[in-house]
């Protein structure tokens, strides 16, 4: 027993210096300089070799392979359409000269146009879609966009410059969410066969009444023509009135969510004032908005003129109409509601930039 531990502790002794040297497995040092262990821990270098046989001997990428929009989850393809169509407000083709009467298209040129051929693409995404790019645009709608299509009525005549486009489809009834649209002088059009000519002063003479006592008389006939939404003249009764067409859509099961009047251009036909009384707000009790913003009123004299006749189709105060409906009196600015998706460049080349 004794001679066989004397042998193994001589087998594993330090080489002499007559020896030749030799390193250690380790760090490779020069056995005879530095104690060593009694027992030397075996080699690992197997581990490492069967490790490397086990890697794979070529990397391999992963393959992409196409797959089919539709078979996405509705709620990825949900996602996809807010990308590409909601951009915050929409604006119409042909509208760029509407910069120089009305506050709404002062910012036009800073918000992105939708990708409205992502409709075009089939039946399905066109229904999963369009209710998206409805819902959560503002649509500053032209002028004249109550004799538009799809708010035209059937049998109405429309003026002869009136050159007809469709705005939107029919859905636009029931999926619109949020509208943005001015009282314009431009929107006030007078039958031809009521206007004033030599008969009229036939009653008295015409050298007798002074240049402004006639001005006078025409301008409180034309009021008359205009305060009638008798379907002969063009006036803001029948733009608000179209306003309340939303109320009669069957298909709509939502009120209104936001509104913003422009009255910057509201002008009567001469243009000596601003007949505001003219306007009816009757709508608001019925599509209920959550929020109407007000722009463009000159003196807080018409602000308060708005306020008082907005109440008074409501049968309420102003105080609890601005509490119910939101209704506020804004500056020229965007409203923040929707400016967060406004962009630092203009992204319409070509288009007119600023208000002036």
């Amino acid at each position: 027993m004794g001679a066989t531990i004397s042998k193994v502790l001589r087998s594993r002794r330090a080489p002499s210096r007559k020896d030749k040297v030799e390193h250690c497995t380790c760090c490779l040092c020069q056995l005879g300089k530095v104690p060593q262990p009694l027992f030397v821990p075996k080699s690992t270098s197997h581990v490492y070799t069967r490790l490397a046989s086990l890697a794979p001997s070529k990397v391999t990428q992963p393959v992409i392979t196409p797959f089919r929009f539709l078979d996405l989850p509705v709620e990825i393809r949900c996602l996809v359409y807010e990308e590409l169509l909601v951009v915050g407000k929409v604006y119409f083709k042909d509208t760029d000269q509407e910069h120089s009467h009305t506050l709404r298209y002062r910012e036009k040129a800073y918000y992105q146009k939708p990708f409205l051929k992502i409709l075009q693409v089939c039946k399905l995404v066109h229904c999963e879609a369009e209710p998206i790019y409805l819902s959560k645009n503002l649509f500053v709608l032209p002028l004249h966009w109550h004799l538009q299509i799809p708010f035209r009525r059937e049998g109405h005549t429309e003026p002869l410059c009136l050159e007809t486009q469709q705005l939107f489809s029919d859905n636009g009834l029931k999926y619109l969410q949020s509208l943005s649209l001015a009282i314009d002088q431009k929107d006030l059009f007078l039958d031809p066969l009521n206007r004033w000519n030599c008969n009229t002063w036939l009653t008295r003479s015409y050298d007798s009444i002074s240049h402004y006592r006639r001005h006078d008389i025409v301008h409180e006939d034309m009021l008359d023509q205009l305060s009638e939404n008798d379907g002969v003249n063009y006036n803001w009764l029948q733009v608000m009135d179209t306003v309340g067409t939303l109320i009669n859509n069957s298909r709509r099961d939502h009120p209104l969510n936001y509104v913003e009047i422009d009255y910057t251009n509201a002008f009567c036909p001469v243009g000596c004032c601003r007949p505001l009384e003219l306007v009816d707000y009757a709508w608001i009790q019925h599509l209920k908005p959550t929020c109407i913003d007000i722009i463009g009123t000159w003196t807080e004299r018409e602000e308060r003129r708005i306020l008082s006749h907005m109440a008074e189709d409501n049968d309420t105060e102003p105080e609890m109409l601005i509490a119910r409906h939101g209704v506020q009196i804004r500056e020229a600015r965007d409203s923040v509601r929707w400016s967060r998706w406004k962009h630092e460049e203009p992204q319409r080349h070509g288009e007119v930039v600023g208000y002036h």
